[in-house]
């Protein structure tokens, strides 16, 4: 989730992905409005469970993080990008090899 949309801090979104805090109504409302989803969809399913997730409810989320993802890169100096490049392909590589590897223990 964007901090810059929301208006909080990165912490405090860590605070609720981590079940440390909980949003108040109004930021789930906002919440909600980032996930194009109902606030109650939001409270009566789990955040991470892909299964109550439809296909649709996935493509949107990556392409409000792709989204949230340039944004970000565009205000990154050009010298630094190359660096930001590279980390970027490095931890998508890491995250790949994750998934694999729980999808064939999962299946074992």
């Amino acid at each position: 989730i964007s901090d810059r949309f929301l208006g909080v801090a990165s912490s405090t979104i860590s605070n609720w992905e981590n079940n440390r805090k909980e949003p108040s109504f109004e930021m789930l409302q906002k919440i909600s409005i980032y996930f194009n989803v109902s606030t109650d969809r939001l409270l009566n399913h789990k955040i991470g469970d892909s299964e109550a997730l439809t296909t649709e409810d996935r493509k949107l989320i990556v392409e409000r993080l792709a989204q949230d993802l340039y944004e970000s890169y565009k205000n990154i100096p050009d010298k630094d990008k190359p660096l930001l490049e590279n980390e970027l392909i490095e931890y998508a590589k890491y995250l790949t090899h994750r998934i694999e590897t729980k999808n064939k223990l999962k299946h074992n």
